[in-house]
């Protein structure tokens, strides 16, 4: 056998041997993402019947899931097995299993489908669309009785059975179903539903939670449209109620007697479940009691018999010829819409291929007259109202024949990816508004796609955004005027820049910040002039402060960057100067002097560990001085000299640990002394020196008698004056 070819041109695998021992593959009819489908010959019966079989490819997974996949794959044919017991169902004919995957082998049904009759501008009458509905909710209502939904209810899917004429419902979702449980349970994404599909399926399938009443609503939706000869693109929900408007359609002054029909319609096509017919049973008991109320001549099957050979797929001739009609809209008989669907495959041969539960039909010729490019213009309209799946079911109905046809499917993926986009932009915007972040939902109105739908969806997000701009704009534009009210235009620049593009104020914003841009100019320029006057006089600190005060942003900072430099330099010479001088004045044991040099050099400079370790040196040399007043005080007080005593003890300076011993024996040489006036007072004794005070006495080589532990803080000598103390009284 030579490689097959699939509908679609993709090459597949060679299939030489039988499968299962027994089955011939004819021809590959299509390939799915989930496998193949073959038009197979079954070689173990005499007549050698054809047979469709769905090929399910495998799913590498680990080898404890074969078990798991094997019982999905049994169980949905077991439902496909139940389905068959109904003539109007294909039959399961057997199912197996090989290291290719799973197969399903199925009856061949011979006809075509429903989509070759409805055709556009040729609306049915109302006994036809009656039979329409009665031929296909009754096996719809023998699958709802037993728990299994179609999901898949398209016109391709109804086949009109060349045998007896009879709707055939063919593709049950069950397959599909089947391959995304294997991906589900591997851990693969899950498969779209085809954009053709989605003009005929409820809101709640759409959103993945289908039910018994959506394939009612596939059903109605389908009815409507052989009623209207419209496709479902151009009249499903258009107003915020969710309504489909296609009773608009229809003339009631043509159809007096059976408004009962449409409001049957209505109700199978409600876009709430709830208001729907529960399941096929309630609508096709609904249809019966309907033509118990008004008797409707029902259709004669041999309209729909074909070409007199029920058992047979069409093979038209090739010489007739297609003649177009080009009279006005009107309605056609069955047999003329049969005999319109013959002459439609006359002269281009016969396409044959199948859905999942197999059947072979003739393929549409391209129109004669290419309305491709009026129903793109169309379809865009349909995506600018906001209504994605007519645009997409419109798009995609023009035929490949079509100039428009590339057009439409490059559309149908941009239409596709900017509402996905569309619709993730909405979500943040409502997200971000709640939390009150305006400026993200208007970063992320400018990002939405050209789509009039999404414009007006957003508009109040936009404007309640916007609304917050201004606010926050005022304010900021207050604040800006304080800040320049304090000479603050650095900070008046930043505030001014925070105002949003999209409000009033921004004109106004962007005014001001060129205006104080200029006067942070001037006043940069003015702080440079300041901090060379300040220069001048060698006072390099208050230099350094204006020029650190220049924005980076002026123009004069180059200057300003060089002259911190320079003055910085200048600013370390005179500060070592200074404390040269402190070391002179502490060599000279004038440590007050030498402490109050200290302070006059500011912190933050690269003098900053010395001069803390000179002060804390010269305090402690200072300390051990006043102590020292204090013990040659008491040596004098022991010779009885109250005198030098009292002088040298109110030498003692505030501030040191010496002070308040000082205070306490001034008192009490001052009364000695009144007593030594009076009479002959008490020697005092001597007291013995503790190792502190030895090494005190050393460096003063003097007796030392014990002082105060008592410490001060260095910053309580700044009261004290050096002239008073160290420039009357030597240490030595």
């Amino acid at each position: 056998m030579t490689n097959l070819l699939s509908q679609d041109g993709i090459p597949c695998l060679e299939l030489e041997a039988l499968l299962d021992g027994r089955y011939r593959v004819v021809q590959v009819l299509n390939t799915e993402a989930w496998g193949q489908i073959y038009l197979a010959q079954d070689t173990r019966r005499p007549s050698q019947p054809q047979c469709i079989i769905q090929h399910v490819k495998p799913i590498h997974v680990e080898p404890e899931y074969q078990d798991a996949i094997r019982h999905l794959f049994v169980r949905e044919a077991a439902l496909l097995e139940k389905l068959a017991d109904h003539d109007q169902i294909p039959q399961l004919l057997a199912c197996f299993e090989d290291e290719e995957g799973f197969y399903l082998v199925q009856e061949f049904v011979h006809g075509y489908p429903l989509s070759l009759e409805i055709q556009p501008e040729h609306p049915w009458d109302e006994s036809e669309v009656v039979q329409l509905l009665l031929d296909s909710l009754e096996p719809l209502a023998f699958a709802h009785n037993q728990g299994i939904r179609h999901g898949n209810l398209t016109p391709e899917h109804l086949i009109r059975r060349a045998q007896d004429g009879k709707i055939v419902l063919v593709s049950f979702d069950s397959v599909r179903q089947l391959h995304l449980s294997l991906l589900s349970l591997h851990g693969q994404s899950i498969l779209t539903t085809d954009g053709s599909e989605q003009s005929y399926q409820p809101p709640e399938q759409l959103q993945g939670m289908p039910c018994l009443a959506s394939d009612v609503y596939a059903i109605g939706i389908i009815a409507i449209q052989a009623l209207t000869g419209t496709h479902p693109g151009s009249f499903l929900a258009t107003s915020k109620t969710g309504k489909n408007h296609w009773s608009s359609l229809i003339s009631a002054a043509e159809f007096p007697a059976h408004q009962e029909l449409i409001a049957i319609l209505t109700r199978m096509v409600h876009p709430d479940c709830n208001q729907r017919y529960a399941s096929a049973v309630e609508a096709l008991e609904a249809i019966h009691q309907l033509m118990q109320a008004i008797p409707i001549k029902p259709v004669s099957e041999t309209a729909f018999s074909i070409a007199g050979e029920p058992n047979s797929i069409f093979y038209p001739t090739p010489q007739a010829e297609l003649v177009p009609d080009h009279s006005p809209a009107k309605k056609l008989s069955a047999a003329e819409r049969h005999g319109m669907t013959l002459m439609v495959g006359l002269g281009i041969g016969t396409v044959v291929t199948a859905t999942t539960v197999g059947y072979a039909f003739l393929v549409n010729p391209p129109d004669q007259l290419d309305r491709g490019p009026q129903i793109l213009e169309q379809a865009r309209n349909q995506y600018q109202d906001g209504r994605l799946p007519q645009a997409i079911s419109l798009a995609e109905s023009i035929p490949i024949t079509s100039q428009a046809y590339s057009s439409a499917r490059d559309a149908v993926n941009a239409w596709k990816q900017d509402w996905k986009e569309a619709t993730s932009i909405y979500q943040k915007m409502v997200d971000a508004l709640k939390q009150n972040r305006w400026q993200e939902v208007l970063q992320e109105a400018k990002a939405l796609p050209q789509n009039a739908y999404w414009k007006e969806r957003t508009a109040d997000l936009v404007t309640h955004a916007n609304r917050l701009a201004e606010d926050k704009a005022t304010q900021l534009m207050v604040k800006a005027y304080s800040a320049v009210i304090a000479k603050d235009f650095t900070d008046a620049l930043k505030i001014l820049k925070q105002i949003p593009e999209d409000s009033t104020l921004y004109s106004v914003a962007q005014e001001k910040i060129r205006e104080y841009t200029q006067k942070r100019e001037v006043r940069a320029t003015a702080l440079l002039q300041k901090s060379y006057n300040r220069a001048a006089v060698r006072d390099f600190e208050g230099a350094l402060a204006y020029l650190k005060q220049i924005n980076p942003e002026t123009g004069v900072y180059n200057k300003a960057r060089k002259k911190i430099q320079e003055y910085t330099k200048k600013q370390e010479i005179r500060l070592k100067a200074i404390l040269e001088a402190a070391d002179r004045q502490a060599s000279e044991n004038n440590y007050l002097a030498a402490i109050t040099s200290l302070e006059k050099i500011p912190t933050g400079t690269t003098l900053d560990s010395e001069v803390q370790e000179k002060t804390t040196e010269y305090t402690d040399k200072f300390y051990v001085w006043a102590d020292s007043l204090v013990e040659k005080a008491s040596q004098e007080a022991i010779e009885q000299d109250y005198s030098s005593a009292l002088a040298l003890l109110k030498k003692v300076p505030l501030g040191t640990p010496s002070y308040g011993e000082a205070r306490e024996r001034i008192q009490e040489y001052a009364r000695l002394q009144r007593q030594q006036e009076n009479g002959t007072p008490q020697p005092i004794e001597p007291i013995a020196l503790t190792s502190e005070a030895k090494s005190v006495g050393a460096v003063f080589d003097t007796t030392v008698y014990p002082s105060s532990t008592v410490t001060t803080p260095v910053s309580h000598l700044q009261d004290l004056n050096p002239g008073n103390y160290l420039r009357e009284v030597s240490p030595n």
